[in-house]
């Protein structure tokens, strides 16, 4: 994996490579001015698969560098991880903003960072991986049952929509909250009651189109709220985790979901509409601790929208309230 790391203390700059030759990445190129870095990632004969950067940096920081390297198409989905002594919550809200897979604190222990390179390295093979699967799969009946479920049931990447970011890095994001002692934060899940019925009369540009149009349609309603991110978890289910504190009753950010999805007349490309509906689970605000497994909390918030969408079953008026109000 080639790896540039960006930072102006050259004391780091001098020790990096060896660290993560100690991990067994030894082609490290480093670059202690932003600019001389930038005109580095631009140029189109040299290809980075990762990226460390501080965010103290003079001229341009870390966190407006992620930003442009986003920019470029080829490192849409490249891990970048922020390496540096900025513990406050808004420089890691910023960073992951900004399009950060993940945030390393200094100073870093020396098998964590190995640890998270390898994370790094093996998401973004699972990012070609699925990229392969997307496109080249077929719909359920028409051809391979088991590309089938593996689109179906992996995560999706998301592009192109604010606050979207992938699985890990959600987790990621949850952890160095964790580790920052911060507290606060609300996670929930919102998912698609006819996804499978979707997925299985869909080609997989439709089924990537849908998902687009419903990660919007989060978006939009999530960002008055103030900051949020979000990670399709396959089968359906979106994970969110806002810091809002006047957030709304569940039904009423479903309700609001549910409208920014209809004003889209979803439809299949012979022109049949989709007909997509939505459930969101209460949220869950957990103590954060080193110790806590985000999978578990991940599992409990889909869980909970998967018991919201029972709910709706035996409850005919309200399950039925948001297509009447829009009639």
């Amino acid at each position: 994996m080639k790896i540039l790391a960006v930072d102006d203390d050259t004391l780091i700059l001098e020790l990096l490579p060896l660290v993560l030759a100690s991990s067994g990445y030894t082609d490290v190129e480093v670059s202690n001015m932003p600019d001389k870095a930038m005109e580095r990632i631009e140029d189109e004969n040299t290809t980075f698969e990762c990226f460390l950067l501080d965010i103290q940096m003079p001229g341009t920081d870390g966190i407006e560098l992620c930003r442009k390297v986003r920019a470029i198409t080829r490192y849409r989905k490249t891990p970048i991880i922020m390496l540096t002594a900025m513990h406050d919550k808004g420089y890691i809200d910023h960073a992951f903003e900004a399009g950060a897979t993940d945030y390393i604190t200094k100073p870093f222990d020396v098998t964590e960072l190995g640890a998270r390179l390898r994370v790094a390295e093996t998401l973004q093979q699972a990012y070609t991986v699925i990229q392969e699967l997307r496109f080249e799969g077929t719909s359920v009946g028409a051809g391979d049952t088991q590309v089938d479920t593996a689109t179906f049931t992996q995560p999706h990447f998301i592009d192109d929509i604010d606050g979207a970011v992938d699985k890990q890095t959600l987790g990621n994001y949850l952890s160095q909250l964790s580790s920052a002692g911060i507290q606060g934060t609300n996670i929930f899940a919102v998912k698609v009651d006819q996804a499978q019925r979707i997925h299985a009369q869909a080609k997989p540009s439709e089924f990537s189109y849908a998902l687009s149009e419903i990660a919007d349609a989060i978006g939009e309603s999530l960002k008055c709220k103030g900051f949020f991110l979000m990670a399709y978890a396959g089968a359906g289910a979106f994970l969110c985790v806002s810091h809002a504190s006047n957030l709304h009753g569940v039904n009423a950010i479903e309700f609001e979901i549910q409208c920014e999805i209809d004003e889209r007349q979803l439809a299949f490309d012979n022109g049949k509409p989709m007909d997509i509906t939505v459930s969101m689970g209460q949220w869950i605000t957990p103590h954060f601790r080193k110790s806590m497994r985000y999978d578990r909390v991940f599992s409990v918030a889909i869980a909970r929208a998967e018991g919201r969408f029972e709910e709706k079953k035996l409850e005919p008026f309200e399950a039925n309230f948001v297509k009447s109000a829009m009639n």
